[in-house]
């Protein structure tokens, strides 16, 4: 049996927005020191295996906003077999494995791989293989133990380049995933808004994109770390909240509020509220 004690509840930022600035108050030698769960495992595509020199991307900002290093499996290019391929090997195939929380991604490459022109702006055919595929798929993922699937969608493509054509069937997909996602118990996490600054079904804010029109920029990963790091709090999903260091330090926080995007990413002032969990 296990019993819950709850101290409530998730950062809350007063009129906060990001810069087109580098979010980079982490690196990796700082998220490789941090202390290891396992309880929690990731897996995707180029959205969360994204990386530069100085760790600007989703696993690194999402971990130190933790307090917690976790392991990543996620490949560039992966379509959603492939992703279900590194489930597969990494988290269902592992003796004893003690994952209770999938984050993940996927579907985008089949989209921007998979989709004719001709099948353009919704390319229903592809989109529907995604979501036939994973709505199959994700009620045996709870069969194998795991409690919580966190699953982040993409922003609307509209920063110019090659990939711009395929905003429709993003956009497209995108809705679906998050009516039939979420009836199935998984906790989705939709970046369109908060990429469009807080705007309901506005354009994204290119700061937030890098240079290549569709991967997110090193303020663009903060912002998703940041929306993720936000849902498991409010769900309450492990590891957030389950002890430990449940948030980053109120006295090293993110970034320092700036005003002028200067060095700092964060235009407001950010209040943090400690989240316990405990098991018995």
């Amino acid at each position: 049996m296990r019993t819950f004690r709850f101290f409530m509840i998730i950062a809350v930022s007063a009129g906060a927005s990001m810069t087109g600035c580098e979010a980079n108050y982490s690196s990796c030698s700082d998220f490789n020191a941090l202390p290891h769960t396992d309880v929690m495992k990731s897996i995707g595509d180029s959205y969360i295996a994204l990386a530069s020199s100085d760790c600007t991307n989703i696993t690194v900002y999402l971990g130190d906003m933790m307090g917690l290093h976790y392991n990543d499996y996620s490949v560039s290019a992966d379509k959603i077999d492939d992703i279900i391929g590194e489930y597969n090997d990494h988290v269902r195939g592992v003796a004893g494995n003690p994952v209770t929380t999938l984050l993940m991604d996927g579907g985008g490459n089949d989209t921007l791989q998979g989709c004719n022109d001709n099948e353009l702006p919704l390319c229903e055919r592809t989109i529907n293989y995604v979501l036939d595929r994973s709505v199959g798929w994700i009620p045996s993922v709870y069969a194998d133990g795991i409690e919580d699937i966190v699953w982040f969608g993409y922003p609307r493509i509209n920063c110019g380049g090659d990939y711009e054509k395929y905003s429709g069937a993003v956009d497209y997909g995108m809705d679906i995933m998050m009516t039939q996602f979420t009836a199935l118990g998984v906790h989705m996490v939709d970046i369109r808004t908060v990429f469009a600054d807080g705007v309901v079904g506005g354009v994204t804010n290119c700061a937030y994109i890098g240079s290549d029109g569709v991967h997110p920029s090193a303020a663009g990963s903060f912002v998703i770390a940041q929306e993720i790091y936000d849902t498991m709090a409010a769900d309450m999903v492990p590891p957030v909240g389950a002890g430990g260091r449940s948030i980053i330090d109120t006295s090293n926080p993110p970034a320092a509020p700036s005003s002028d995007g200067g060095s700092g990413c964060f235009i407001g002032s950010l209040t943090f509220y400690e989240i316990v969990k405990e098991y018995k």
